[in-house]
């Protein structure tokens, strides 16, 4: 199952009321009304495990990742296929307990 944010905020506000149904986080660090590097700082301070993967089209705007507190977040840059972000996201989920 998928739960769709518009924005960071919207998204923050979902992961705060479904913090232990979810299983990973897939943000765009470019997003209106909260980045996506502000959105896993937030998520992280509710859920330490959860994984967490960053869309962006710029190399450079990854650079501040290892930053977020917990396991490191994995960076998916635009242009991708389906398959790249289908296995990146297999890869994340089967890599070991949270």
């Amino acid at each position: 199952q998928v739960i769709e944010a518009p924005d960071g905020a919207t998204a923050l506000a979902l992961f705060s009321t479904r913090a232990k149904e979810i299983d990973l986080v897939i943000c765009d660090l470019m997003m209106p009304h909260m980045d996506g590097r502000a959105a896993f700082e937030c998520i992280r301070s509710i859920r330490k495990d959860i994984p967490l993967i960053a869309i962006s089209g710029v190399v450079q705007a990854g650079a501040g990742l290892q930053q977020i507190p917990g396991d490191t977040v994995k960076l998916l840059l635009k242009p991708f296929e389906l398959g790249d972000m289908l296995r990146l996201v297999h890869d994340v989920l089967n890599s070991g307990p949270r």
